[in-house]
């Protein structure tokens, strides 16, 4: 078999074909490979050190932004458990009666409250999605023998 035979043949693999493919196929078809696939691999190397360096960089990022959100989920179950008391409807019909005038009283609009509830649950969902894709396993990513 040519050596473009055989890297037709590697880059055609189907997973369980991938997953079963020996080190010494491996390290022949290294061997034989053209310039021009030779410059592929390269150029997709380069891609990947790319995405490596971004992710590298991203994850004390990342690290900070998990940290805030621990901070805004307490902070959002403690309004929340104000909310659903009595402490929040007592507070609610005192304003009514004018005794809270010339503060900041936004916590005590109905729909102020429930918008920011509800953003921030569409928010978290939208985070777990994100979440899920940093940790389950590539439906196409090959499990790598060691031969």
């Amino acid at each position: 078999m040519t050596s473009c035979e055989n890297n037709k043949q590697v880059e055609s693999l189907t997973e369980s074909e991938y997953e079963t493919i020996e080190l010494d196929e491996i390290q022949t078809l290294a061997k034989h490979q053209t310039p021009q696939q030779l410059a592929k691999r390269i150029e997709n190397i380069k891609q990947m050190e790319i995405l490596m360096e971004k992710l590298e960089t991203n994850y004390d990022s990342f690290k900070a932004l998990q940290e805030n959100l621990e901070q805004a989920g307490k902070a959002l179950q403690a309004l929340k458990a104000w909310y659903f008391s009595p402490e929040w409807l007592l507070d609610y019909a005192i304003d009514e009666s004018g005794a809270y005038d010339g503060i900041d009283r936004g916590v005590l609009s109905e729909d102020g409250l429930y918008n920011l509830f509800l953003d921030y649950s569409e928010l978290g969902s939208r985070l777990e999605q994100a979440a899920l894709k940093l940790t389950e396993p590539n439906e196409e990513e090959p499990e790598k023998s060691e031969g």
